[in-house]
This record gives structure tokens, sequence and C-alpha cells, in this order.
């Protein structure tokens, strides 16, 4: 980075000549120049005559991000630089070298004005470059505000707002030559309610859908060679106000701006936007880039045991459970609630608190409103009150309806649409109501707030002022902070699962589509990567954890009646996705043994510390976005001062095509991984043979597999059906399920309790140290007192399985801590044999 700049100037970027930036600010009247294609080096290049810019990622022969022209909609005009006579003209630029958290920078920033010179109008754009961290930052700001903002007729809240109200950057997606013909550019985007809408792509495909509704963030990769390198962009502040758009006013160039729908912006707003770069694939660089948001705002991702909901199993009653809006034929809910405690009490299965949907509070019966009226329990349903349940509880808020008595006593803000619908903007009403003295003492585990993309579809205020959206979402965080209770986001939009990462009470939100008997909602692993980006965990929903339940909710009949075709899988995957883990069964309908799988004897979900991810090939351009193999890798870390350990969880299913997995990259793509062999165990199966579904777990007796997989000997899973997307209601999804593990302390592999979903987890193994004779090993473990565990390892030397069965002290030798009451004891292993220590 020089200290004088010249007319032209290069600042080197510390990165590998594979992956390489080059922003060229070149300033000529015309408003934009084509990107030049450059490889092999690292750098951003500034002509300073005029604004416009391009961004070449290199990818072997490269990607071109070039900017299209850009503009501001003030005082009902748009200040444009299209065109050979634009209305936005530069006034001035300046050169600023800092330094901030992410380290040293170089920043160009420019001065505009309208044409004629308006004395109430003025914009700033800058662009930063740092000169050891790879982002580049976009920045714009209206030092006078804006007013007369709005342009949009058209495009309803319900729809989504489609255009904005000012752009840059803009972008004009290109590659050299012929090349995208051939070789197609790829994105990954994030849109919808419960990020439902996630998908692949090629190129502009028009299967990119941007706006209100979604399409950011937006991951570019490919399409040459590797899959390594990707470039995350997206706001980094204003997630609520902000949107991506091909714009039909910058003749459907990409534009991120201010929506279209926005009235006005005050003196000094501004909204910044980011390029992320990584060479980690798409999986590594959408963590880089929840790294940089969480850092921005001093967080830190949650560790899965911030609450009981993470912590224990619980039970749930909300869309897709069986009693949702259903009761046991002829008793209330009170009575329903008391008899499902009383079968997992019997069972021997510990239910530590109850997941409590909309059926509980009075809701407005209004025409186009249902909103809740009080959030409180009504008579009929509890007629002795909440308390008499003696249970932690997780309860549902929707919406309020205008027709609340709140909305005389709190600030609030109403629809203004023929469907109604009222935000609540004050932290006292939440800490009141997360308060409320029908509450059991402590009682209230999280406040989930579902149907949170109904605001910003109903209320045409939250995308045409500012403030309103945020000051919703931080005065119910500021509220669940005063109760000490944590918040589920549900149904909510992507700008809404960023916003997260400005506020500290979110624990977890649905990852995808409500959950119903047989449907696809287990379809997830890409949705996932946006929860574990900006450090929440995806909840999976509900499930039922056998086939047939008679008796179920009427609305459920879309899929064969009362019938869960896949309940291992919809168990399996509630335990990878690190968020709640809660089945929805009827009175005697659970498979007891298979929810033993999912946790300790107390109830402590056993679970990997990242949610199951798209594997590095899943990538692979040749993949269309509906028929990307759906192999995903999640991940268990064991870390101390001396010592640093990982499983990975595999899961494959609906498999059209054999699919080759190795170490590097699937697994990581660290160089590290080149020459790495991982002990592989196979944990479940599930096929249809001959018309019969058959169904395999590994156990502490009974392996269904163990090998070494490596670069030579890559982990093969084969092809398991003909096509990816016919309908599934009703029928058996195929998958394999495995274990990949390096060998860890004297060459011994410590593969866990194989009676459980996820053997190895930080629940119960403590630590992993060497011994004293260069040939042991010595495993801290804890549990439940008086819990008999099976824990298998595999010694150092060809392949074999050893195990030893321990039983955790009593309640005298036991430890009680904020998250429980904990035994624990020593596993000693050396040469072939185990022993525990107490």
């Amino acid at each position: 980075r020089p200290d004088y700049v010249p007319q032209t100037a290069v600042m080197l970027l510390s990165r590998s000549a594979v992956l390489f930036l080059l922003f060229a600010v070149l300033f000529a009247s015309y408003g934009h120049l084509e990107a030049s294609w450059m490889s092999g080096y690292d750098a951003i290049s500034v002509n300073e005559t005029d604004a416009s810019f391009s961004l070449t990622v290199s990818y072997g022969l490269g990607i071109h991000l070039t900017n299209s022209a850009y503009g501001v909609h003030c005082e009902g005009v748009w200040f444009t630089t299209k065109g050979v006579s634009p209305s936005l003209v530069l006034e001035g630029h300046k050169l600023v070298n800092k330094s901030d958290k992410f380290g040293p920078y170089t920043e160009y920033v420019f001065y505009w004005n309208g044409l004629p010179p308006m004395m109430s109008f003025k914009w700033i754009t800058a662009i930063r470059a740092y000169l050891n961290f790879s982002a580049v930052i976009f920045r714009q700001e209206f030092p006078t505000g804006c007013h007369n903002m709005s342009h949009v007729e058209n495009d309803t809240a319900s729809s989504g707002v489609l255009e904005i109200s000012s752009a840059f950057p803009t972008f004009s997606l290109q590659l050299p030559g012929n090349i995208q013909a051939v070789n197609p550019l790829n994105y990954l985007f994030f849109s919808e309610n419960n990020v439902g809408g996630t998908r692949l792509g090629h190129y502009w495909d028009n299967q990119f859908k941007g706006g209100t509704r979604g399409g950011l963030p937006i991951v570019f990769y490919g399409p040459y060679i590797s899959l390594n390198d990707a470039v995350v962009f997206s706001p980094i502040d204003s997630f609520l106000e902000s949107i991506l758009v091909t714009s039909r006013t910058f003749d459907g160039q990409l534009a991120f701006g201010i929506n279209g729908k926005m009235k006005e912006l005050p003196t000094g707003y501004s909204v910044t936007s980011v390029a992320f770069l990584s060479t980690q694939g798409v999986r590594g660089a959408m963590r880089g880039w929840g790294d940089m948001l969480l850092k921005m705002y001093g967080k830190t991702r949650l560790k899965g045991d911030e609450n009981l909901a993470l912590r224990k199993l619980g039970y749930a009653t909300d869309n897709g459970a069986y009693y949702y809006y259903n009761t046991i034929p002829g008793k209330t809910y009170e009575e329903t609630m008391l008899e499902i405690l009383k079968y997992y009490e019997e069972s021997a299965l510990p239910i530590s608190y109850l997941q409590l949907d909309s059926w509980w509070y009075p809701k407005s019966d209004a025409p186009g409103d249902g909103g809740c009226l009080t959030w409180e329990p009504m008579a009929s349903v509890f007629p002795h009150g909440m308390k008499i349940l003696n249970r932690p509880l997780w309860l549902h808020s929707r919406y309020f309806s205008p027709l609340s008595p709140y909305r005389k006593n709190y600030k609030n803000i109403v629809s203004d649409s023929v469907h109604p619908c009222m935000l609540l903007l004050e932290e006292n009403f939440y800490t009141n109501i997360m308060t409320s003295t029908w509450l059991p003492t402590e009682a209230l585990v999280v406040y989930e707030q579902d149907w949170m993309s109904t605001p910003l579809s109903r209320m045409n205020v939250t995308h045409s002022n500012y403030s309103v959206s945020n000051e919703w979402l931080e005065a119910m965080n500021a509220g669940a902070e005063s109760a000490h209770t944590w918040l589920q986001w549900d149904t909510a939009f992507p700008s809404e699962i960023m916003f997260s990462v400005k506020v500290n009470r979110v624990s977890h939100g649905s990852a995808g589509p409500d959950y119903q008997p047989g449907n696809s909602q287990w379809d997830d692993g890409l949705s996932n990567m946006l929860f574990d980006a900006v450090g929440i965990k995806p909840w999976k929903d509900t499930f039922w954890t056998t086939e047939k339940q008679p008796g179920c909710p009427h609305h459920y009949s879309h899929c064969n009646g009362c019938f869960e075709p896949n309940p291992e899988m919809q168990t399996l995957l509630a335990v990878l996705s690190t968020g709640p883990v809660t089945p929805g069964d009827g009175v005697g309908y659970s498979n007891i043994s298979l929810l033993h799988r999912t946790c300790m004897s107390d109830g402590t979900v056993l679970k990997p510390d990242r949610p199951p991810l798209p594997a590095y090939g899943v990538f692979d351009p040749s993949f269309s976005s509906l028929d990307w193999p759906r192999v995903l890798v999640a991940e268990s870390e064991l870390a101390s001062e001396d010592h640093s350990f990982t499983w990975y969880y595999v899961f494959a299913a609906k498999m059209t095509a054999t699919y080759s997995l190795t170490p590097w990259p699937d697994i990581s793509v660290n160089d590290s991984f080149l020459n790495q062999s991982l002990v592989t165990v196979k944990l479940a199966s599930v096929r249809v043979v001959n018309g019969t579904k058959v169904v395999s777990f590994a156990s502490s007796k009974e392996l269904l597999e163990i090998r070494i997989t490596d670069s030579n000997t890559p982990l093969i899973i084969e092809k398991m059906m003909d096509s990816t997307h016919p309908s599934e209601c009703g029928q058996t999804v195929p998958f394999d399920y495995y274990m990949l593990v390096q060998r860890q302390v004297n060459g011994w592999v410590v593969l866990g309790e194989l009676d459980k979903f996820v053997p190895a987890n930080k629940q119960r193994i403590v630590s992993i140290e060497p011994g004293d004779a260069g040939n042991d090993i010595v495993i801290k473990i804890t549990g439940p007192p008086g819990e008999t565990v099976t824990m298998s390892f595999m010694p150092p030397g060809p392949i074999q399985r050893i195990w030893v069965q321990c039983t955790f002290p009593a309640y005298s030798q036991s430890t009680r801590n904020s998250t429980g009451t904990f035994a624990s004891m020593r596993v000693y292993c050396q040469y072939n044999t185990c022993s525990c220590l107490k």
C-alpha cells in the first residue's frame, strides 16, 4: 500500500495467486467500463477519473462481476450514471488510509450531486479494500438524508418488493469471451420464510429471486477447475432495509441498495455491504463471512448448551405434531398434556420441557386477521392454569391483532393493508408478557416468535419506514434479556436471520418449511448454512418416531393419512441439526428405543457441534438446483490446550448416482487433509428391498462396516434411486449414515457410544489425553449418576474394535451445575483392552 497514490494505484493483497481481486475504479463520463481480465495477481487497481469499478475473482479463467450504472432516487427523481448524459455527477473524491478491527485498509470515497445541482441532495459512495483481510466493503451514505424516495407502485409486500431506491454496488455478471456458455457462473442464494427457498443456480438462469423475501446472502462460485474459491455478497448492516434484485431501473442488472418502497432516510444514514472472498469452498466461505459479521457485532457462536431447549429432550405440539389443534378424545388440552408427561415418565424417557403452539391463547376471528389478542392461556384450554404442568415451557406467539388490548398500553404500529397486523415496539411489553404471573417462576425457556415473515408480507410500513422492523426485533430481544429467556425466530426471512447478529437472545430458528408426516421438510442442508454462519442453531422442527399414528389431525391426510414413512431419518436429522430435539408423537405411539439413541438417560441430547452442511462436491456445476446430491457433513469437536479432535458425520440420501467421498476436499479443503486417512464406521442405513423397508443400525454389539477412507480409497456412496424429485409423499427415503475420524492420541481412535446416533460428542466426552506409557490413552467421560454406557475404541495397528461397559457413580459422588447433575469417570486403554476408573 503506497504512501503516494498516482493516477493508477495498485494495492497488493496477501492472497494466493489462485484467487485474486481486481478493482478498477475508472473515471469516465460514460459511467462504466468492462472489467479487464487478468490472472496471477492479487491486486486492487484504481484509476481516478470516474467511480465505476469491476470486481474480478480468478477461478481458473476468472469470474467478472463488472459494474453496471448506479444511482439513487431522491426528491422524486432518479439520479444515475446511466447513458451518455448521466444525471448523477461526481463532485470529488478522497483516499483514506486507516485501520479497523479487520486490519489496515484503503478506502476510496466519492461525493455525488444531481444534475442540475441540488443543495438538498448529497450522496456518498465508498469502496474499502483491506491489506490483510479478504473482504471489500461498499458503502452508501446520505449526508443530507433522502426524501420522497419511494417510487414502486406495483410491488406488494406480499409478493416482495422487487425494486431498489438506491443502487451501489451494481454488477453485470460476465465471464471472458464465450466461457460463460460452456462453464457458467454458479451461485447459491437464500430466500423465503424459514429460508426454505434456498437455491443453487447457474449464471442467471431465472432461478434467482431477490427482493424483500430473499436473495441475500448470495454466494458466487465456480466455474473452473477448483471449487475452493467463493465470494459471499451481503449487507453488513441495514439487513431489513436493503435488498438485491435484478433491477428494472438498471436494465436487469444485479443491483444492491435500499428497497424501492422506502419513503425517506434520515440525515447521515448509511448502508454497507461486503464481498467476502474465501479459498475454503462454499461452506468455508459462508463460515468465514459469518465470522466477519459476528466479530463486527462483538458476538460469538452459541455453544449449544445455553438453554434447556438446546440441552435436553423436549416435546412439541406445533404444526406436524400429533396434538397440534388435537387432543385425546374426550379430554381437554390440559388433561392431554398431563397424559403426555405421564406416558413418557412411565416409558423412562425424560421430557424436560413442553413446546406449546398457538392453540393455547385467544386469537381474533375478524376477517383476514387471526392475530393473537392476549398472550395468556384460555380458561377452556387450561382450567387450572399452566402451572399445573410443572414443566419448563417453550411458548409460541404469532403476530398480534390490531384488536388486542395491548394496542392501548404499548407503543405499536398497525398494518396499513387489508390484512390486519400489529407490531409491538416496546421492550416493556415483551418483558411483561414473558414474566406474566400465570407463568411458573422461571418456566419460560423459549419465547417462539412465529409468523415472522407476516409483518414483512402484510405491512407496507415495514418497507417504507427505515426503523420499524428494527425497533420490533430489538424490543423483543431486550424484553427476552430482561426476562432471562431465549428466542426462537420462526418463518423468518433471510434478512431477519442475518439481523440476529445484532442481538444476543436468539437461540435457534426453523431452517425449512413446517414438518408434516411424510413430507420433504427434512431436506434443509442448504438452509443450515445460513444459521451456522450467523451463529444460531437450526431447528429441524418436530417429527414422528413411528410410521402409523391413527387419529392424527385431519389436515395431515394429504400424505396417505396419518403415516410417516421415514421416522428413523427424521429422528436422526433432528439430532444432527444441533437445534432442539422435539418429537411430536401421540400417546402410546413413540418408538422409545429410537429416542434413546438421541440422548443420555436424563434426556441430555448427544449431538454434534455443527449441523449437517453440504459436502464440497455438492457444488459441482454439473448438478442442477434440484438434483444436487444430498451428501451432508456434520461435525463434533473436542479441543484442549494440547489436542484437537474432530468426528465427521456424513449423511447421504436420495442418491441418483454414485458419489465418491474423500477426506480432501469433501470433508475439509485444508491442505493437511490431502494425505489423511480416516477411520470410517457405518452407523445406519435404510433401503427398500423387494418392496420391503430394511433398517440397519450399528450398535455396541455389532458393527455394520468399519474401514479406512483416504484419497486412494474413497468412501463410495452408492446410487439409491432413479430420481430425486418424484413426489415423496408416503415414500421411504433411502439413506446411509457414517462417522469418520482421524487417529488420535498414541494411534488410538475413540469411536464412542455406537448405540447413539452421535457416538462421539462434547456432552459425553470431556477430554482425551495420552497416558504415561506412550501406547495408552485416558478418556474422561461424564453422564447422569448410575447410567451405564458402552464405549468403543480402535487400538493402534490393524482395524479392530474393542469396547468397555462402565457405570457412573451414584448421586453421592456426583457434581451439580447449571445444566444438571453429572458424575464423571475415566476410561483407560492400553494394548487391546480398556477399563473403567472411578
